[in-house]
């Protein structure tokens, strides 16, 4: 819960959720989850945020590497139609 509230604070929507929380009257009790200590779930890794960080880098050379393909293959199909 914590990497989620540090994306909403990143990104500048802290107040945007207020406002949110407010209108759907869920926010009535005064606190963040996430920012309960109680409710805190403490992660079995050292830093759960690198290793997502990690698998979008991964992710993204994974789908880098498939748009090359791709492009590449249709590169190759027009190539072959004009020695047709």
């Amino acid at each position: 819960m914590r990497i989620m509230y540090d994306l909403i604070e990143d990104n500048g929507l802290v107040l945007e959720l207020e406002r949110r929380m407010e209108e759907e009257e869920i926010y009535n009790w005064g606190s963040y989850l996430g920012l309960i200590a109680d409710m805190d779930i403490p992660s079995d890794q050292e830093d759960p945020q690198a290793s997502l960080l990690e698998e979008v880098a991964r992710l993204r050379s994974t789908k880098k590497e498939m748009q090359d393909f791709l492009e590449a293959t249709e590169r190759a199909r027009m190539s072959a139609e004009d020695h047709r």
